[in-house]
């Protein structure tokens, strides 16, 4: 019975491990979820980013196809051989060059009534950059396709 004692109180030991290892287990694990639960946090952080981008580009492809595909709007003006176009939405300035660009110079002095006014327009096509007419530097150069309207009435508000 003495002999079943012991052996009994030595699996009993041996059965429980090392407290140091028992104690250090338990930081492992802890550790380890908690690993796991800042794993899950910047997934979910990433796919808050990755959700915020796609609605961006959503957004964009939105107003792009209420607009028409490479339709800008904005102000014309032509004087003395410089045309420019000031584009509605960000208010930066271009110049004007491209397949259609007679019918919009054309089009603007029939409309205007006075020298350097800005008359509203649509027209097809993109920006570019583009050598400058001094010849050193590239400028954003809208290049007309076609000019959708013309219209000295209209503003970009």
């Amino acid at each position: 019975m003495k002999y079943l004692n012991l052996l009994i109180v030595s699996l009993f030991l041996f059965s429980c491990g090392n407290p140091a290892e028992t104690a250090s287990n338990g930081i492992t694990e802890n550790a380890a979820e908690r690993a796991a639960a800042e794993d899950i946090k910047i997934q979910q952080d990433g796919t808050k980013a990755v959700e915020k981008t796609v609605s961006e580009v959503t957004e964009v492809a939105e107003e792009m196809t209420e607009q028409g595909e490479g339709l800008l709007r904005g102000t014309f003006m032509y004087y003395a051989d410089a045309a420019t176009f000031i584009e509605c939405g960000t208010g930066k300035r271009f110049n004007v060059s491209g397949d259609d660009y007679l019918t919009l110079e054309k089009e603007y002095l029939k409309q205007r009534t006075k020298d350097f006014e800005k008359i509203y327009v649509e027209i097809k096509g993109e920006i570019k950059m583009k050598v400058g007419a001094e010849g050193k530097k590239k400028v954003g150069t809208v290049m007309v396709d076609e000019m959708v309207t013309m219209n000295a009435a209209k503003s970009c508000n």
